[in-house]
């Protein structure tokens, strides 16, 4: 009846936070800005979120009978992966995180296929969660500020 094992959480977490933005934020900030990321996450990703419905489920097999691949460590690791861009992009020294555009970026990096029997089928864990994570860091869109500076198109 959980997602997943501590170790593999402490890891995505240390992962997620490595930003050099980020590092140096308290624990308790830290924790407000995890769980308000995740929280994101789930509002932008309703369908693939759904599958929390089948721990509590008596008639269901818990994990098992997950369709998506989101709420298991494949997605998890993406989204620690992914989350160090969106975190970084987002956060103002001095004026904290931009949570409008974490929204639009989770939101972007979200237009994947999350079906367990989709194009990631056979992508799991440690090897699948980098995969899914270049896939997402593709639909994010440019920074604004870099391509507002001129010279730098190609």
């Amino acid at each position: 009846q959980h997602l997943f094992a501590l170790h593999s959480v402490a890891k995505q977490i240390e992962r997620l936070f490595n930003h050099g933005k980020l590092q140096n934020l308290d624990d308790d900030k830290k924790l407000e800005i995890l769980i308000r990321y995740w929280t994101i996450i789930e509002e932008e990703n309703e369908e693939a979120w759904s599958d929390i419905k089948k721990l509590d489920d008596p008639d269901a097999k818990g994990r098992k009978d997950f369709q998506y691949k989101l709420l298991e460590l494949t997605g998890w690791i993406a989204w620690s992966l992914i989350g160090y861009e969106i975190l970084g992009r987002s956060y103002v020294e001095g004026c904290g995180m931009h949570w409008d555009n974490v929204r639009n970026l989770v939101k972007a990096a979200s237009q994947i296929d999350w079906r367990k029997d989709g194009q990631y089928a056979h992508a799991t864990g440690e090897v699948g969660g980098p995969i899914i994570f270049r896939d997402m860091q593709r639909q994010l869109p440019p920074d604004v500020a870099a391509v507002q500076q001129p010279g730098n198109a190609e």
